[in-house]
């Protein structure tokens, strides 16, 4: 006969309330972290979407150029774009970083005792 696996106990008998309150902060701080996590990666993807539809878009009138002054004029129209939108993506996502901190801190302060203000 084999071993059976023993599973972990996750009940906490017998654990004092200091570790309880350590699991505890451990996980509103793993809950929050995932929070955030996805906030960042949903702004990414959604950056990232709308500028692979204007590259797509680009490239279409890339195609269309007939003399070598359009492909210019549709080049400097394409560098302008993109200074411009990773400049406000920049500005967006270091707001929300930003955002995320506050947040971190706040939920760090509740949890040691604090009251989360400044």
């Amino acid at each position: 006969m084999g071993k059976q696996e023993q599973k972990p106990d996750l009940t906490f008998e017998g654990a004092s309330a200091a570790t309880r309150q350590a699991f505890d902060a451990m996980t509103a701080g793993f809950s929050s972290w995932l929070r955030n996590m996805t906030r960042l990666q949903a702004e990414t993807s959604r950056f990232l979407s709308e500028r692979f539809a204007k590259d797509v878009e680009m490239m279409t009138q890339l195609a269309q150029c007939k003399r070598p002054e359009d492909v210019m004029a549709v080049q400097g129209k394409l560098m302008s774009g993109l200074l411009s939108d990773y400049s406000q993506e920049s500005a967006r996502f270091f707001a929300l970083l930003n955002d995320i901190i506050k947040e971190g801190a706040q939920d760090f302060a509740k949890n040691v005792g604090g009251d989360g203000r400044n």
